[in-house]
């Protein structure tokens, strides 16, 4: 749009819970604290990161899910399905005391309020968030908390994008119409993954992204390419 960004990066910035500090704690020595489940390395990472982004989401309800969601598909290759949320179903089922993660009260949610009370009312926001089911209900929630209720537009990928036969725009087009044309709407919240190319939010005066402390390379391929120091081509 022309205008110069001001980037601030230690404003969202955050601390663990003491409730997130001990889930930290146990899945970086995961292979200690669960003895019973064989873990190396690489997927103890991927164990601590992906906790670490859904702690406020993960629960057995939530885990199942997504093994339903994942596990007929790749056993109709002839393949058992295992995946980090097998291995989480695993840790549940030994130690039940991890079976509460989702009552623990994120403190990126608490950065994101901390964010918000620095941004006039009178500028619009939008948020950027990988596509976490329950994630995006919270944002919204904080979002209509810091204007008003109903002031928050989503863009998540949750409805049909296609156009139907006698309609001009798809679902995601009509979101953000929604956000850019509406004084009302006050914030957005959007996922990267759908609120990429051919979408406008430059009505929007500020930029949050949510999970940029543990996502970071994640980010850079979701919102677009950014030069890297030893890149040799666009």
């Amino acid at each position: 749009t022309g205008r110069r960004p001001n980037l601030n990066f230690t404003l969202g910035a955050y601390d663990l819970s003491e409730a997130e500090a001990r889930v930290y704690e146990m899945f970086r020595n995961a292979d200690v604290h669960f003895p019973e489940e064989v873990i190396s390395g690489d997927v103890k990472l991927q164990l601590l990161r992906h906790v670490l982004q859904d702690v406020s989401v993960l629960t057995p309800e939530y885990v199942r899910e997504r093994i339903s969601e994942r596990k007929d598909k790749k056993e109709q290759s002839g393949r058992d399905y295992s995946s980090i949320y097998t291995k989480l179903e695993k840790i549940f089922e030994t130690h039940p005391e991890m079976r509460h993660l989702g009552e623990i009260q994120s403190s990126r949610y608490q950065a994101l309020r901390n964010v918000l009370s620095n941004i006039p009312a009178d500028e619009e926001v939008v948020v950027f968030t990988d596509r976490k089911l329950g994630v995006v209900d919270k944002i919204e929630d904080i979002l209509n908390e810091h204007y008003e209720a109903n002031s928050t537009v989503r863009i998540t990928g949750d409805e049909p994008t296609a156009i139907a036969p006698g309609r001009y725009f798809s679902d995601r087009e009509l979101a953000m119409l929604r956000f850019q044309a509406n004084p009302d709407a006050r914030a957005m919240v959007a996922t990267q993954q759908t609120a990429g190319e051919g979408i406008r939010l430059d009505r929007a005066r500020n930029i949050v992204l949510f999970e940029l402390p543990y996502t970071w390379d994640d980010i850079k391929q979701l919102i677009g390419r950014l030069q890297s120091p030893n890149q040799d081509r666009d």
